[in-house]
């Protein structure tokens, strides 16, 4: 039977080599290949995530259905420590793992987007993280993603398709949104490193997200906004008295925003002054400013025709902790655009970085390993993860 790669969705260590594009040099500090010196279950790898120290790391592959823990040696270089996959011998919940992040150094969460998963894992006394706990209806991707069937009935938990996890900045709460579902669903994660189902956002009365694929969360997780990738809606989320409700709707046919197709993913200033969207669809970067009555109104547009191939089909955004470097990328093209950041919000765009030779090219992910510095790369089909450090 025919199934979709995760990426049909949304459309060795190596000695330091250093590359030069436009005004930028980079170098890679370590390529992480597929099957490759000690490196295994990376097929499609959807994300790479270190935890706050830069002392471990943790990878997911939506083929290889597997999530992938690392070390650092003495050198700085991550080595393979843990693999979980899921075969017929040992049976997980891991079909198409979308995403993983650290709670922190001793707590993982993983969503699996064909299985309709949350899995923990949590460390023993040796150091070693282990299966905890699983939130699944399992119920087949066969059904979930057959027009022909209606699986809404078996769709307990608001876990169908999940793609991202978002947590609150105190780490008390996380935030999936689940494609098919079409709802986010939060869950409580407690000081013992348990984690409980809360339910869907819109419980008290639902709301149609356009089939949801990113959250962002406020520090205090009063303020959600989301992306619904088929709907092309951002939807704005308050929280009042422990319920969310609707604040604002931003849809593709509102003025001047008839660009605003296949919205996948959002980052936001720290105070939630300004965030920015990923369009796939149109090739373009929204960015929106907070007005003084608390509605977003449009800042800036950018696309593909100002800055070039790393924003055709642009579908993961990096924001610095600082707010004042914006990276981006897309798993349909090649390079990462680089964008300065103003006071005002706007972005500006400084430079592409690629190589020829080995292009980055079709990006599933980015995240920082220990600064703003450094890049982790996840190249979706060449089953690989580079490290690169930008210099000046």
């Amino acid at each position: 039977m025919y199934k979709p790669t995760i990426s049909a969705l949304l459309l060795i260590a190596l000695g330091s080599i250093s590359f030069s594009a436009h005004s930028q040099t980079f170098d890679v500090v370590q390529t992480i290949q597929n099957n490759t010196a000690g490196f295994s279950g990376l097929d499609n790898p959807r994300q790479l995530r270190f935890n706050r120290q830069g002392t471990q790391a943790v990878a997911v592959s939506g083929d290889d259905n597997a999530v992938v823990t690392f070390t650092l040696d003495v050198h700085k270089q991550l080595v393979q420590d843990q693999l979980f996959q899921s075969s017929d011998a040992h049976p997980l919940l891991l079909t198409g793992a979308s995403d993983a992040v650290f709670v922190n150094s001793n707590l993982i969460l993983n969503t699996s987007f064909y299985d309709g998963a949350l899995n923990v894992f949590a460390k023993d006394k040796t150091g070693k993280f282990n299966l905890v706990q699983t939130f699944s209806d399992e119920v087949s991707y066969k059904v979930v993603f057959d027009p022909t069937k209606n699986a809404s009935a078996h769709d307990t938990l608001s876990l169908f398709a999940p793609w991202k996890i978002s947590l609150s900045g105190d780490k008390r709460y996380a935030f999936i949104p689940s494609y098919k579902s079409n709802t986010v669903t939060a869950f409580r994660i407690t000081p013992t490193n348990s984690v409980t189902w809360l339910g869907p956002i819109d419980s008290a009365e639902q709301t149609d997200m356009g089939g949801p694929v990113d959250v962002l969360v406020s520090k205090e997780a009063n303020a959600l906004i989301v992306a619904g990738y088929e709907g092309d809606v951002i939807t704005l989320w308050q929280q009042t008295k422990g319920t969310y409700t609707v604040k604002q709707r931003i849809v593709k046919n509102d003025t001047n925003l008839l660009a605003l197709s296949k919205p996948q993913a959002l980052v936001a200033s720290s105070d939630f002054t300004v965030f920015y969207v990923a369009a796939a669809g149109s090739n373009s970067i929204f960015a929106f400013e907070r007005q003084q009555n608390g509605q977003y109104h449009l800042l800036q547009t950018i696309d593909a025709n100002q800055v070039g191939k790393p924003l055709n089909g642009v579908s993961t955004l990096l924001l610095a902790a600082d707010g004042k470097r914006l990276f981006a990328a897309s798993e349909s093209s090649s390079g990462i655009a680089e964008f300065s950041v103003t006071a005002t919000g706007k972005l500006t765009y400084i430079a592409t970085f690629d190589d020829l030779t080995n292009p980055l090219a079709n990006i599933s992910a980015l995240a920082f390993v220990t600064d703003a510095n450094h890049l982790a790369v996840s190249l979706a089909k060449q089953d690989t993860i580079k490290i690169l450090k930008i210099r000046k």
